[in-house]
């Protein structure tokens, strides 16, 4: 959050502001951290919010005589100066970082998007624009999350001089002051009570739009301006001390049930209100400044100089954990430790070299123009370093993955094509199922490359078609989605096709960031409702092989494939091969394997028996050895990217023994 200590001199400098900025970041530094530790902690966000939008409206109250233009740009060239420099210097560092040490993957999909629209204060769209219910990787593996925050104040502070002015045209008045009533009784008000409003009906249809998004969010910043639009006009009265500290107490008590109670499920309405109703009345207190004790913590060098750097801490603080997420971890006591003395050492030295030597120089203060061209220039071209180091992470990784042909299972061209006849033209492969039909990539473009055939991949996303598994048709969408794959299946293939139904057949050992325990996986695997759920997916699969049948098409499902205990891509570079992650160790014994998947075989083993068009092809025995199925074969090359997709060099150990199946059948 933007750290304006410079209130307007007419008002004076509240020291204890500060100190409850410093409540607020420690209390969201907390909760990254381990949520657990305080579940509400996330919402001292929302108390930023409410001090932010205090402090701007405060640092105007000197200002409102000032022409339109001297006005709008004088608050514009403030902003820069406070919020850029120290911004762009953490986006541009931390990519960096991101490209050096944090592999392409699933998990960090959309990192480069949101890093490179938070140069503008948009990553907080960026966040709806590009995440979705399925393929979304988790917030806390993206070092650029925590930057929506700031984008929703910048886009606040797009508009707010301008809501000003607007005030002041309505109004028909010669200056800008008189048009503070104007704006404070009627204008900003309103537009609060619509963004309520907003955060109420947004939160119970999109709920990701609703938490990240400035019209959900609009109303705790004003209620910081019309908090301090009420002191002004004078109409909330003089506190006593003895009043003060009811006041204040009132508004940390409202502020400690937001961080321990607040639901993230249900924000920012209702659980925002506390957060935002205890900063109003806990700034209100405080701004009469009195000496009493009550004041001492919150007025303490500490917390006050802790609030002094929050922008800075609160910038670095996410950055630092997750590239410790993504390395060493961040679940021992030693990290938690270090990351702590990394975010308050780079907040320093943000606040001390970055922050305050730009606000402070005068060249910038006298020249507003200037400051804002200066300040858009600099951000253009530190988003184009960010832009180009993105665009060569393969090039800068230090990560093995940065071997993208071994690694990553992408349509790379085959190792021989030339213009020899084709065996298989005119043969047409419908490959379908959840995200294990784009792991076959590989060996799938090889297959079309060297012979021919026409492959056309269809991934289902959750509706996991044909997985053998478990059901689908009964989750949201998913009969719909089925019976508009068949049709266009039943459509486009001639009798003679092939429809190949790939997904994950098998219970994870692991994801990309969690693993689980093998003893409970496969009593699970044999419990008597996962006996049932595998007997209703081969109903569904047989239904569709029947379809199939009546139109001459073909089937072939894959017998499950090993699964792993640790990612592979997550656990082979010195710098997070140490991660608690990667302590189950990247292998698993064939026989226990074997035990995991028996009863999907045995079921698929069924289907084949009871229809003519179903085939069988089992991987297994090409990424196994007699005792073992490991992440890498004996030259040290990677099976597998992930604890259960192929790598692009699993596709091609897998080539030949799928090509030799579909000759078979074909």
């Amino acid at each position: 959050m933007e750290s304006a200590t410079n209130a307007n001199r007419q008002y004076g400098y509240v020291k204890a502001i500060d100190g409850l900025r410093a409540i607020a970041v420690l209390a969201v530094m907390l909760y990254h951290l381990n949520p657990a530790w305080l579940p509400g902690g996330f919402a001292g966000v929302d108390v930023f919010f409410v001090i932010s939008g205090y402090v701007v409206a405060r640092s105007l109250a000197g200002r409102m005589n000032e022409s339109k233009v001297r006005f709008i740009t004088g608050f514009y060239a403030r902003r820069v100066r406070r919020i850029l420099p120290a911004l762009t210097v953490c986006l541009v560092i931390t990519s960096l970082m991101t490209v050096l040490f944090i592999p392409a993957s699933w998990l960090s999909a959309t990192t480069s998007q949101v890093g490179l629209f938070a140069f503008f204060g948009l990553s907080n769209i960026a966040l709806v624009l590009f995440q979705d219910d399925y393929f979304s990787p988790r917030a806390e593996y993206n070092p650029f999350v925590h930057t929506w925050s700031l984008g929703v104040e910048e886009q606040f502070y797009l508009l707010f001089p301008f809501l000003v002015v607007l005030g002041y045209r309505v109004a028909r008045r010669q200056d800008v002051a008189q048009s503070t009533a104007l704006l404070g009784w009627s204008l900003m008000p309103l537009m609060a009570l619509g963004s309520l409003y907003l955060a109420y009906w947004m939160g119970a249809h999109h709920a990701d739009k609703a938490y990240y998004l400035l019209p959900s969010r609009f109303w705790e910043l004003a209620a910081g301006v019309m908090l301090f639009q009420l002191q002004d006009a004078g109409r909330l009265g003089k506190l006593g001390s003895r009043l003060a500290l009811a006041v204040l107490t009132l508004g940390l008590a409202l502020i400690a049930v937001g961080y321990w109670w607040a639901d993230v499920q249900h924000f920012p309405y209702p659980w925002a209100l506390f957060p935002v109703a205890g900063a109003v009345l806990a700034i209100h207190a405080l701004s009469w400044r009195h000496t009493d004790s009550h004041t001492t913590l919150l007025n303490s060098p500490l917390m006050v100089y802790c609030g002094k750097i929050s922008f800075s801490l609160y910038l670095w603080h996410w950055p630092v954990y997750t590239l410790l997420r993504w390395t060493v971890g961040l679940e021992s006591g030693w990290s938690i430790g270090a990351a702590l003395l990394m975010t308050f050492a780079l907040a320093m030295a943000s606040y001390h070299w970055v922050e305050t030597p730009i606000r402070r120089t005068s060249w910038l203060r006298e020249r507003r123009a200037a400051t804002i061209m200066a300040g858009v220039a600099a951000t253009a071209l530190l988003w184009a370093v960010s832009l180009q180091l993105f665009q060569h992470r393969e090039a800068l990784s230090r990560s093995v993955t940065a071997d993208t042909y071994t690694w990553y299972p992408y349509a790379y061209p085959a190792a021989s094509d030339d213009a020899s006849p084709k065996p298989m033209a005119g043969r047409t492969l419908f490959v379908i199922g959840n995200s294990h039909t784009g792991a076959y990539s590989t060996m799938l473009h090889q297959l079309r490359q060297q012979h021919g055939v026409e492959v056309r991949q269809m991934e289902t996303g959750a509706c996991a078609i044909g997985n053998m598994l478990y059901p689908v048709n009964d989750m949201p969408g998913c009969r719909e989605l089925s019976d508009r794959y068949l049709a266009q299946v039943l459509e486009q293939a001639t009798p003679g096709d092939m429809v190949f139904l790939a997904s994950l057949r098998t219970y994870r050992l692991s994801d990309q960031w969690m693993r689980s325990d093998p003893g409970a996986v496969l009593a699970h695997s044999a419990s008597e409702t996962e006996v049932e759920r595998i007997e209703q997916a081969r109903q569904e699969t047989m239904v569709w092989a029947q379809k199939l049948a009546a139109n001459g098409i073909k089937v072939l499902i894959d017998a499950p494939k090993p699964v792993l205990k640790a990612p592979p891509y997550r656990c082979s570079d010195w710098f997070n091969r140490e991660h608690p992650l990667c302590t189950g160790g990247l292998s698993v014994s064939r026989e226990y394997m074997q035990q995991l998947r028996e009863p999907v075989v045995n079921s698929i083993q069924s289907l084949q028996r009871q229809l003519d068009n179903v085939y069988y092809w089992d991987p297994l025995p090409l990424l196994c050895n007699q005792d073992e199925c490991p992440a890498f074969d004996d030259s040290g090359k990677p099976l597998f990217f992930d604890g259960d997709h192929l790598s692009g060099h699993g596709n091609r150990v897998l080539y030949p023994g799928f090509l030799a199946r579909l000759q078979q059948v074909w």
